[in-house]
């Protein structure tokens, strides 16, 4: 036993699970000092990981250092008030001395009004209290809301008041002096002097570095609650021998994970997809090869140009130059995420690299090889709250999974998850700092999520994440807004460089970082022209519609805007012609990815159609790379009806392509009359975007792809046609807009707290609208 403490350092117990035997406290904190030095180079971008570099400097090491406070996280369980949820054990483990302590938690509870003070509250307490008496109150601060808010939500000043004032659960002097000794044994055996002589008033904390200190604690410390790899051990006769198992049960774990940094040695387009570039792909490894810092790159090219490899090419250059750890690739549903998934996967094994891409979705645990999966099943085990603490890791090693990997591919939805005000947002930002984002169909998202969108663009640009979207049918106005956020977000007033013309005709590439724009590059596309003849249908004559332009064999798909129309559709559909193959998918189920498989086999790229096969869904549809002969769509929104005709002749013209629209003549209006349609309809897509494409449409019976549709897509989105639709649509973007500001996280100045990231959580799926489209629900 030290001099002056009532116990050994290794008697405080950490976790116990009511197993009765506990895992002392000093133990967890090397186990998640252990894990936190080795995900420091590849979880932090490089943003991060040079502010708490900067910052750490001034004590010494700076990986050592961060290692150290991850592993001080759970510093406040050696405290009554922890310590007396197992009164007997902590009474064997701490000796006589602790018991007046403990006794004086018991009699503060008040039956059905206990006066609670959680573990990590005493950890902020301590912590920041300890460094105002070095004189370094603002490090205190800092630390206090970082290491204090490792269970998701960050306590800010008056909750730390609050708490120290609770002086019986925080403990005596004894308890104090055995979380001073605690920490300074932590230290020594990471070769650090004891905390009172660092010189922590030198140190300056800027928001970035904070961020990357947090989340790196929360997830070293999911993983280090994995006891089938950090099995607990009652007795530790020596800190030393057990300071060197726990690192290489850690090396082993992370390595494992296949957590290591991307490093795409072979960029080129033929070395990475086995084909030749065509000219968007060249314009791309152009515009990239010379990127020296990060920004925002916009891929604006035709349905079926290649805009995925391009992009991939794009964020696997920017990870090489910039010294990235990976890529996330933002998919607008679950129906996209296989495609893009398949292509990482075939360009890491082809250029020779051990890593696989790992989706970010619930069936993606089922994807990561089971001798490599973490489980942090003892994250609050001996909590009130810990359903919801378990709940949370566990969610990121299943469902989250991908996020955390050096390539991730999923859902916006998860990307966007670290601008929602909730649990653990700092956690979700860290992930994310040292990635390439790469988001496919920015167009294809409603007011709400957009709003969402743009907030991510902002902490991008803050956090100095480089970013590629792309899009076939993105307005300019829409453009210049993302390229606006990101460029606030790095603080960016002005840069130099032209703004291109706001109705910019054409396709284009644009690149913006936080010192200068490029001039747009103009694209031309490589495909022919296709011919696409627009007839217009009744809804109840769309089934023999299909059967007749089908013929003997031939594919077709059909698009309704809800499920109940899909499923009446296929039903008719087999009753007039049981021979055909009818296939549904709308939203997501349990039989989803194999019904994929059948359509990817059937009608895509490598697709062999035997007979007669009809797929009917929701837009879910309109994103896959099919090729059918035939099509029928509702009205719906100009660039969703771009995207559904991209499926028609996609690999190449075979005749004249037709597409039915259904609900066009009841979109017809006169002068300043409501547009009439099913509310089903108007449900799922805005009324006023709905009377504008039919307006474009009106008169047309063919479209020409890819050229007119810019010139369509411009017609419907930058109209100032006053109509009651157009009043009652630009109320409800109004509320939308409003509702996503609520949702999202702050954008923040230098003087702004940690804290402010997670005041007023709540759920952290709100990243979608209630009236989202069926697909997404």
């Amino acid at each position: 036993m030290a001099d002056g403490l009532f116990a050994t350092l290794t008697a405080a117990w950490g976790k116990e699970g009511r197993t009765g035997k506990p895992h002392p406290v000093i133990c967890h904190l090397i186990d998640t000092a252990a894990v936190a030095e080795l995900l420091f180079p590849v979880l932090l971008g490089p943003r991060a990981r040079t502010d708490l570099e900067r910052a750490l400097a001034p004590l010494g090491d700076p990986v050592a250092w961060a290692a150290v406070l991850c592993g001080l996280h759970d510093l406040g369980k050696i405290s009554p008030s922890f310590q007396v949820r197992c009164y007997d054990i902590a009474v064997g483990r701490l000796g006589p001395a602790a018991v007046p302590d403990l006794d004086r938690v018991v009699e503060a509870t008040v039956p059905g009004r206990r006066r609670e003070l959680t573990h990590d509250r005493v950890t902020a307490v301590h912590l920041g209290t300890r460094l105002a008496e070095w004189g370094a109150a603002a490090a205190g601060d800092v630390l206090a809301e970082v290491l204090g808010g490792h269970h998701g939500w960050v306590p800010d000043s008056d909750t730390r008041k609050e708490s120290t004032r609770m002086r019986a659960h925080v403990g005596s002097a004894q308890w104090w002096r055995l979380r001073d000794a605690t920490a300074d044994r932590l230290a020594e055996l990471w070769g650090l002097p004891p905390l009172a002589e660092a010189p922590w008033r030198e140190t300056s904390w800027t928001l970035p570095a904070q961020i990357g200190l947090a989340g790196l604690t929360t997830v070293s410390d999911w993983i280090a609650s994995d006891r089938k790899r950090f099995p607990w051990r009652p007795e530790v006769p020596d800190l030393d021998a057990y300071h060197r198992e726990s690192r290489r049960i850690a090396r082993e774990l992370v390595d494992g994970f296949g957590w290591t940094r991307w490093r795409p040695e072979r960029i080129g387009f033929t070395e990475m997809f086995g084909v030749r570039p065509r000219g968007l792909q060249r314009a791309v490894a152009q515009l990239v090869a010379s990127r020296t810092r990060p920004g925002v790159l916009v891929i604006e090219a035709p349905t079926g140009e290649g805009k995925t490899k391009a992009g991939i090419q794009a964020a696997a250059a920017l990870v090489r130059r910039l010294d990235l750890s990976g890529v996330y690739a933002a998919m607008p549903t679950r129906a996209t995420i296989k495609s893009c998934y398949d292509e990482f996967n075939e360009v890491l094994a082809r250029t020779g690299s051990p890593l696989r891409a790992v989706p970010a979705h619930g069936d993606g645990y089922q994807q990561v090889r089971a001798e490599h999966r973490c489980e942090p099943f003892d994250i609050g085990v001996d909590h009130e709250e810990s359903w919801e603490l378990r709940a949370d890791a566990r969610e990121w090693f299943a469902r989250k999974h991908g996020v955390l990997a050096p390539v991730g591919v999923g859902t916006l939805d998860q990307a966007l998850q670290a601008v929602v005000r909730s649990r653990h947002t700092f956690v979700q930002l860290t992930a994310m700092s040292g990635k390439v984002l790469l988001v496919d169909e920015v167009h294809s998202f409603t007011t709400y999520t957009s709003r969402l969108l743009e907030r991510l663009l902002w902490w991008c640009g803050r956090l100095e994440i480089p970013v590629v979207l792309m899009s076939a049918t993105l307005t300019a106005r829409r453009r210049e807004r993302l390229l606006a956020e990101w460029r606030a977000g790095a603080r960016v007033e002005a840069v130099t460089g032209p703004e291109p013309v706001e109705s910019g005709d054409g396709w284009q590439l644009n690149w913006v970082d936080a010192q200068e724009r490029i001039p747009p590059v103009p694209l031309e596309s490589d495909q022919q022209e296709r011919q696409v003849q627009v007839v217009e249908l009744e809804r109840d004559d769309h089934c023999r519609w299909v059967l007749d332009e089908l013929g003997e064999r031939g594919a077709a798909m059909i698009v309704h805007s809800v499920v109940s129309q899909v499923t009446a559709t296929a039903d008719e559909l087999r009753s007039l012609d049981p021979a055909a193959e009818v296939i549904t998918l709308t939203g997501p189920d349990e039989r989803r990815a194999e019904t994929e498989r059948r359509l990817h086999a059937l009608l895509g790229p490598d697709g062999d159609c035997p007979g007669r096969v009809i797929v009917v869904g929701t837009s879910v549809l309109e994103n896959l790379d099919l090729d059918v002969d035939a099509l029928v769509t509702d009205l719906c929104p100009i660039d969703l009806l771009v995207q559904r005709l991209g499926r028609l002749h996609r690999r190449k013209p075979r005749g004249t392509a037709k597409v039915g629209l259904t609900e066009l003549a009841s979109a017809r209006t006169a002068g300043r009359q409501e547009i009439r349609l099913p509310r089903a309809t108007t449900h799922v897509h805005a009324p006023h975007l709905l009377q504008l494409t039919a307006g474009v449409l009106a008169g047309r019976t063919g479209i020409t792809l890819p050229t007119d549709v810019g010139e369509l897509v411009r017609a419907v989105y930058e109209s100032s046609r006053e109509t009651t639709a157009l009043a009652k649509h630009e109320h409800t973007e109004t509320k939308a807009h409003y509702h996503g500001e609520v949702v999202c996280v702050p954008r923040s100045d230098e003087d702004d707290a940690l804290h402010d990231l997670t005041e007023r959580p709540g759920s952290r799926t709100r990243t979608r609208s209630k009236n989202r489209r069926p697909e997404e629900r």
